[in-house]
């Protein structure tokens, strides 16, 4: 099951694929971070460097889950955030 999270907390049951969602966005506001993930750059909280290269990204309202950017896609996000 997929959902979005508002800034308001509330949960929205989608029956889109994240793909499709990831194309409607603006790429200056909305980062997909992994398969499971798109961060709005408003939400961002922190970035913590994680194992090998890694990043966690910390949000709020917080995520249900850990948002793990990998190795691979870390200086992408990096470039993204401006850093």
């Amino acid at each position: 099951m997929q959902f979005i999270k508002t800034r308001a907390n509330q949960d929205f049951i989608i029956d889109r694929r994240l793909d499709e969602i990831e194309g409607e966005t603006d790429p200056n506001v909305f980062f997909r971070v992994n398969r499971q993930f798109i961060v709005n750059y408003g939400n961002i909280e922190k970035v913590h460097t994680w194992f090998s290269g890694k990043l966690k990204v910390q949000v709020q309202p917080a995520a249900y889950e850990e948002i793990i950017v990998s190795r691979l896609r870390a200086n992408d996000f990096k470039k993204w955030l401006g850093e």
